[in-house]
């Protein structure tokens, strides 16, 4: 049976995604990673730069520190979801403020890993946690997290079309192709679950 990473994603009544909305979010995903040139699956699992802690974000400055003090059951939860958070909101500024290829194949690059790390740490908690996948709201302490990956979800379109728009600076520069071709192929993988 096909995991579906989007199924107990904290909505309210009214925000529910429909299975067709579901479909359509992941999709999205999908087609903008495919918007550059076409993933080369074969690549290594990092690149030149694929290390996450040569990140500029300070460890511990995370807007979500305070939730990771509470101990609780779901605590791995929390933290592997606020870290890849905390990764799209540092993608965001890196593509913002990128003023070369090097620079840019960095940003893809540590994106990409933190995405990657995402699925690892989605499937583990999928394993661990297996209620909830069968719930249609996440347990309170995991709403605040959860309404923070939602917003997360609704800027995707955005971050792929600021990711291809800075991308598209750079056509021929081998860094930058094998780092968007690595990004193109993690979010192909995040789409799968």
């Amino acid at each position: 049976m096909k995991r579906k990473l989007f199924s107990w994603i904290a909505l309210s009544k009214a925000q529910r995604l429909t299975p067709f909305s579901k479909m359509a979010l992941i999709l999205a995903i999908v087609g903008l990673a495919a918007c550059g040139k076409p993933a080369n699956t074969s690549l290594p699992a990092t690149g030149p730069a694929g290390d996450a802690s040569q990140s500029d974000a300070t460890p511990g400055s995370s807007i979500h520190q305070e939730e990771t003090q509470i101990h609780g059951k779901y605590d791995d939860v929390k933290e592997a979801y606020n870290k890849f958070i905390d990764a799209n909101t540092h993608f965001t500024a890196q593509l913002e403020t990128e003023s070369n290829a090097a620079e840019l194949s960095k940003a893809l690059n540590e994106y990409s890993t933190a995405t990657e790390e995402f699925i690892v740490a989605f499937k583990s908690i999928e394993a661990k946690h297996p209620e909830l996948s069968s719930q249609n709201n996440p347990p309170p302490e995991l709403e605040e997290t959860m309404n923070n990956f939602n917003s997360v979800l609704s800027n995707l379109a955005e971050i792929g079309i600021a990711s291809g728009s800075a991308e598209a600076k750079y056509p021929d520069n081998p860094m930058v192709i094998q780092a968007s071709q690595r990004q193109q192929a993690a979010w192909h993988d995040l789409g799968n679950l």
